[in-house]
């Protein structure tokens, strides 16, 4: 009987491995196993202005886009205002109703996204500012999509004019084998000095890609340029230094100049610069604006002492108003950085000699054992954090933990699965057979 009992063991052992050989030649291995998500960051920028004194600089944004993804989350938002360091001087209730939309891939249509549309300003205000729409999507692909559109914007009215703007980012996984992120800005005129320089068509493209296709660069074209009524031919990209500086020649009297983006890749994160216009001055200015405010300065130490006294928030943005006006009298400017962006994506597998393991069905997904500091979460119920403001990347919930090496594949049904399991199922009911045919025709024994 012993023997037979080891027949039958040695039946079954073989029933198995040849399951798991029949496992392993059914089932092919995945073309893109070994690829990673990773993670990406791309943002883009439509207009950053202020005041400027020497190397003292405040440039809040307008119009900010942000898309990234890390492992199988994508995430976007679209900022009316990014205020970069003016955070600490602009009260927190004035910050909460700044108009902004965001999206999680986990959010619910999130595919599908969410829109905003905000007035403009009135015509009586002193700036001009037209109405404005965002836009943010996501998805598991992954992927995240921000849009920022805005109509007509003059911040310095007769001096600095534009229409026609947008900004997009999208950041995410393509085809399953290139990480990707894409920012594009355009404006489609930027009238100076009234109208005495015209540039149509402006467009700032910024990519960068690892994977199966690996490039990053960024560019600026400009589509048409009129000076002082007269149009001069597009200017090709290796052209555009001479226009900007035939440019430069007409504005000189406005006080203005312009300084050309500046496109390049450091340490992988690929980079378009702005179109820098500094407003300054002109020497007729310069003549008139030094006596009419030296005239009034006895005005303006008893108000601004009383608006900080009342609200010592707000000293940063005295600041600001005395470096504006400055400008009126030489020692300082109006900076405008029109346009630009950055993108950056990765794919660094976190590995470790102990292997991964699951945490369970919380939608928590394979945690690396690895030490890379850049493979930490957050746990469960811990408070959300949020990414830094400059870089526009929108905060990670509580609780949702999503690691660059994160891989989702879709489930099948009948495959290799289906063999492994009739070759199973055989097996057993081999012994079950065994078993009954054993016990019908083996001579029962009875034992005093």
């Amino acid at each position: 009987m012993g023997a037979r009992a080891f027949r039958r063991s040695a039946a079954v052992a073989v029933a198995a491995l040849g399951a798991v050989a029949v496992t392993a030649v059914v089932s092919p291995a995945a073309a893109d196993e070994d690829f990673v998500a990773g993670s990406g960051q791309v943002t883009t920028r439509l207009v950053k202005v202020g005041p400027t004194a020497g190397r003292l600089s405040f440039a809040p944004t307008v119009g900010l886009a942000s898309a990234n993804y890390t492992g199988t989350v994508g995430r976007a938002e679209s900022k009316m205002f990014d205020y970069g360091a003016l955070d600490g001087d602009i009260p927190p209730e004035f910050q909460s109703q700044t108009p902004s939309v965001r999206v999680d891939s986990t959010d619910d249509r999130a595919a599908t996204g969410v829109s905003k549309t905000s007035a403009g300003l009135p015509p009586e205000s002193p700036i001009r500012a037209g109405a404005a729409t965002q836009q943010a999507r996501a998805g598991d692909d992954p992927f995240g999509e921000a849009t920022f559109l805005l109509g007509d914007f003059a911040p310095v009215p007769g001096v600095v004019e534009l229409s026609g703007g947008r900004a997009v980012s999208r950041s995410g996984v393509a085809g399953g084998a290139t990480r990707e992120g894409l920012g594009t800005v355009t404006i489609g005129r930027l009238a100076l000095g009234g109208g005495a320089v015209v540039l149509e068509g402006l467009r700032w493209e910024v990519h960068q890609r690892t994977g199966k296709h690996d490039d990053a660069g960024g560019s600026f074209s400009i589509e048409g340029i009129t000076v002082a009524g007269t149009k001069l031919a597009p200017p090709k990209p290796d052209q555009l230094g001479a226009a900007l500086k035939q440019v430069n020649e007409a504005l000189k009297p406005l006080g203005l100049r312009l300084d050309a983006p500046v496109a390049g890749v450091d340490g992988g994160v690929a980079s378009i610069g702005p179109l820098g216009i500094h407003v300054q001055a002109s020497e007729p200015g310069r003549a008139v604006g030094a006596p009419l405010v030296g005239s009034l300065q006895p005005a303006r130490d008893p108000i601004t002492s009383g608006i900080i006294e009342a609200s010592p928030e707000a000293g940063g943005l005295v600041t600001i108003g005395d470096i504006a006006i400055g400008a009126l009298t030489g020692r300082g400017g109006i900076d405008l950085h029109l346009g630009g962006g950055t993108a950056y994506t990765e794919g660094e597998r976190f590995t470790s000699p102990f292997g991964s393991f699951d945490l369970g069905a919380d939608g928590i997904g394979p945690v690396s054992l690895g030490s890379d500091t850049r493979a930490a979460f957050t746990p469960v119920g811990s408070a959300p954090t949020a990414e830094p403001a400059e870089s526009g990347g929108p905060g990670v919930k509580a609780g949702k933990v999503e690691l660059a090496a994160a891989r989702r594949q879709p489930g099948t049904t009948g495959g290799a699965a289906v063999v492994v399991g009739l070759v199973g199922l055989l097996a057993v009911l081999s012994m079950a057979g065994a078993d009954w045919w054993r016990l019908r025709h083996e001579p029962r024994r009875i034992l005093l």
